[in-house]
């Protein structure tokens, strides 16, 4: 069962909509010689990025190493290709998480944006957020579905709650 099983269209549509007011700015920015930046984030893209370095439903795997110790992968470097999850489990891979939207500054994750519809994240998952920024300097930040789809066109400032 795939993600989109279980959301909302809602959600799913917000998520779309919010990653393309991203990468939309970002081709502007690009177009124009800007550096990049939209409302309070900027990054770099890669080169060759079609996503502009904004991905939607990114996943952060961790395996277990020595001791009691997890890694986690996907947040530095980025994935080149969003792996098949089915079968990163398979090769004694977990699903740590996975991110709404993401936005990767070159080869690292810089920001998160959860989508929130119905409910706010949940406590785990912040706690997990919390470890990745602590750990990575990763920002991860709530914005409302509702919000985003009664815009008319992509504002120049989000309404956002800082979650790390």
């Amino acid at each position: 069962m795939s993600y989109y099983d279980t959301e909302s269209y809602a959600h799913r549509c917000a998520k779309q909509v919010l990653a393309e007011w991203f990468r939309s700015r970002c081709r502007n920015n690009l177009k124009y010689g800007n550096k990049n930046q939209y409302h309070i984030f900027d990054w770099d893209v890669r080169c060759n990025d079609p996503n502009l370095g904004v991905y939607e439903e990114y996943p952060i795997l961790t395996r277990k190493i020595a001791g009691s110790d997890r890694e986690y992968l996907g947040v530095k470097p980025v994935w080149c290709q969003i792996p098949d999850t089915t079968k990163e489990l398979k090769n004694n891979l977990k699903i740590a998480t996975v991110i709404d939207v993401v936005i990767c500054d070159n080869d690292q994750v810089k920001y998160g944006l959860e989508v929130v519809y119905k409910h706010p994240c949940e406590d785990a998952k912040i706690k997990l957020l919390k470890k990745l920024h602590h750990q990575y300097g990763i920002k991860v930040y709530e914005i409302s579905a509702i919000w985003i789809l009664d815009q008319i066109r992509r504002p120049n400032n989000l309404r956002l709650t800082e979650i790390t």
